[in-house]
Order: C-alpha cells, then sequence, then structure tokens
C-alpha cells in the first residue's frame, strides 16, 4: 500500500463538513478557501487545503521516513469519523466521558499537529540555547556543566554531555522532535480540555466557517498579556464542528455544562475570531465575498464593542 505524500494537519474527514454543497456527492470534494495575503476566494479540492508533503514522516540520515505518526493520526481520525456525524449535526452528549475523552485527544493532537508549532518549537530552542550559553555554569573550557531546574512538574537535571549536537540540531531533528511532541504532549493537553465547561453554539442554518487553524485559543482576562496559553485561567477553546455547530471550552464554571446553545446572530462575532486567527486561509461552505460582507457589517456596527 502507497504512503501518503501529503499529509493533513486539518483532515479530511472533517473538512467535508465544510464542503460545498454541489460537490458533496461528487469523487473531488470541493471548499472555498480565501487567502489572508493573496488573490480571490477560490474552488479547491479538499485533499489540497492544509497539507504539507511528509509533515510528519521526515527523512532520516539514512534516507529512510518513519511512518508510524501518520498511521497513528489516520487510526484516531478513524474512531473520530464514527462519531462526528452526530457531533457535527446532531446533539452529542457533552456529559458522555467516553466521548469527552475522544474528542479531547483529537483536538490536543489537531493543536500539536500544526506546522505552527514546529516553528514555536524551534524559536523556543533557539532561545534556550541563547539562555543557556549565557547565563548558565561552564567549566574552565567554557563548556556548559550539568545543572537542576526546578519546574512545575518537578526538578530535573540538563545533562550537557549532548550539548554540541543539541545546540546545532539538523532539519531531521528538528522534525522529528515535531512529531515526537505530539504524542508525548497530547494527554497534557487532554488533562487541560477535560476540566473545562464545555458547551455548543448552534444554528438552523450554516453559517460558521472554519480555516487552516481551526483551534482557537483566546483569553479576556489576559488579553494584554500574550503570553497566556492552554493552562492559564481564563483561556477559552473555539472550535467549529461544523458549519452549524461550534464547540465551546471555557471556565464559566458557574454557568450551566454540558449546553447546546442557539445561535442569536449571524455568527460573524464567531467567524471573525476565526478568521483572526487563520493561518493561511479562511474555509467555508459558502463563497468567502458573503462572509467577508457579513463580518464588515458586523464590525460597522459593533464598533469599539467589536467581540
Amino acid at each position: 500500500m502507497s504512503k501518503p505524500k501529503k499529509q493533513h494537519w486539518v483532515p479530511r474527514f472533517y473538512l467535508k463538513e465544510f464542503s460545498i454543497e454541489e460537490s458533496q456527492s461528487k469523487k473531488e470534494t470541493q471548499v472555498w478557501i480565501f487567502s489572508k495575503n493573496e488573490g480571490d476566494p477560490k474552488v479547491v479540492n479538499i485533499k489540497d487545503v492544509a497539507e504539507k508533503r511528509y509533515l510528519y514522516s521526515p527523512k532520516d540520515e539514512n534516507g529512510d521516513r518513519s511512518w508510524k505518526m501518520e498511521e497513528e493520526l489516520a487510526s484516531l481520525e478513524g474512531l473520530m469519523s464514527q462519531i462526528w456525524p452526530t457531533f457535527a449535526n446532531g446533539y452529542l452528549d457533552l456529559n458522555n466521558q467516553s466521548y469527552r475523552k475522544i474528542i479531547s485527544l483529537f483536538l490536543a493532537t489537531l493543536y500539536l499537529r500544526h506546522p505552527k508549532r514546529l516553528l514555536e518549537q524551534e524559536r523556543m530552542q533557539n532561545w534556550f540555547i541563547d539562555f543557556y550559553e549565557k547565563n548558565l555554569p561552564k567549566d574552565k573550557n567554557g563548556k556548559p556543566v550539568a545543572c537542576q531546574f526546578s519546574t512545575p512538574k518537578g526538578d530535573f537535571i540538563l545533562d550537557p554531555s549532548d550539548w554540541k549536537s543539541y545546540s546545532n540540531p539538523t532539519q531531521y531533528d528538528k522534525e522529528k522532535f515535531f512529531v515526537d511532541t505530539i504524542k508525548e504532549s497530547s494527554m497534557d493537553i487532554v488533562e487541560v480540555f477535560m476540566k473545562k465547561r464545555w458547551s455548543v453554539i448552534f444554528s438552523e442554518t450554516k453559517q460558521f466557517i472554519t480555516t487552516d487553524n481551526p483551534l482557537v485559543i483566546s483569553n479576556r482576562i489576559m488579553e494584554d498579556d500574550k503570553n497566556y496559553g492552554l493552562n492559564s485561567k481564563g483561556t477559552t477553546i473555539t472550535f467549529p464542528i461544523s458549519p452549524t455547530r461550534v464547540l465551546i471550552m471555557d471556565d464559566l464554571f458557574d454557568e450551566p455544562h454540558s449546553q447546546y446553545y442557539p445561535l442569536k446572530n449571524d455568527g460573524s462575532d464567531i467567524n471573525i475570531l476565526l478568521w483572526i486567527d487563520a493561518h493561511q486561509f479562511m474555509i467555508s461552505h459558502r463563497n468567502p465575498d458573503e462572509v467577508n460582507y457579513e463580518m464588515i457589517k458586523y464590525i460597522e456596527k459593533k464598533g469599539d464593542r467589536l467581540l
């Protein structure tokens, strides 16, 4: 069986929910996309959206590729696709712990598998290398020595024996670390998601878009501090399930849990939030010109009270 060269960070089964209605019965399922940086809206095949060659299968020093992560993600997507029709178009029991766990795992991997994480990890490693070389102890030859750090998860000892390779990573080292992190960090994020209050906003008509970065992380409490994260107090997760459903995970524990709330407007406030956080593209079942018009009208109406 041939291995996929195009590896998607937004799964195709998910993108199908946002496909153009006329294409849903065809072999080539299509969506509208609109770029943040170039050109007019256009119609494309979902197989060409949110993908990168060998994203999870980097070539090692021997020229070999591992397909394990791609296969594990495909297996998870297969499980998710079984409950997705109900989640996307019906009323899934949000109190069901089994559903919450599998959805949390899917969303955790969706966050970790995005190529943005690779860039963030590279920046973090570069910062750490610079900090370590400037501030931490060295021997008489200028070589870093072992030292102990305290973290929220406990103390650990930094062993400099592999410092040369760590401080000069190859492209394969960077990409492999990105792939390894998908599995190693997913359960920590699952725990965060499981503790949140879940609710769904639903619409009787298809109003919501998605993007090539569909998991939106926001925090009104810390909106002036850009260093908030998934585990920060007040962080809200917004995820468009389908054109009629948006999942909200927040810390409003005084409000009812696991509720479905009807949409009270045309969804432009949510679409704006999603569009702002897009990586490169808006993805929609309808012409993005219509979506953009609605968002502009909403902004004109709200003014300084936007969002």
